[in-house]
């Protein structure tokens, strides 16, 4: 791995050391009101639904440093099932250091090894720092537009 980094599975063991990446997560994102406890409800239930989507743990020198989220949707112009990278996220600390890298290579393996042929993600159109790693990698960047419509 990077500088020594280690990948493991967000499990109930180490849970708790994922909360405060979500929470600079929303922060980078601009989320306005961070809630710690609605986020352990809502990323606890991919402790017990694994088949719907896994996270993964970045650790340097034992301190989690970033971490990165995978969702198992479905594709009707493909027919099928694809895992998209929903969250990547490393401490602006550590930054530059091939953690945001390793954490990608992961999820391309844990993809792999699921049986998909694609591994997807979105980002800001500002978010220029990460899609200078992104241009590091084979991949193919879409000319699909995101829209959401308030509930």
């Amino acid at each position: 791995m990077a500088n020594g980094v280690r990948i493991v599975a967000v499990s109930k063991e180490n849970f708790d050391d994922l909360l405060p990446l979500i929470e600079g997560y929303q922060r980078f994102y601009q989320v306005e009101n961070i809630e710690p406890e609605r986020n352990r409800r809502f990323f606890s239930q991919l402790l017990e639904k694994p088949e719907e989507g896994v996270q993964f743990l970045a650790y340097s020198e034992d301190k989690p440093v970033g971490f990165v989220t995978l969702y198992f949707p479905y594709s009707s112009t493909q027919a099928a099932a694809f895992a998209l990278m929903n969250d990547l996220f490393v401490a602006s600390e550590i930054r530059g250091q091939g953690i945001g890298l390793a954490l990608i290579e992961k999820a391309r393996e844990v993809a792999a090894a699921r049986g998909f042929d694609k591994l997807s993600w979105m980002t800001a159109e500002d978010n220029t720092v990460a899609q200078q790693l992104y241009k590091k990698l084979d991949a193919d960047k879409s000319t699909w537009l995101e829209y959401a419509l308030k509930t």
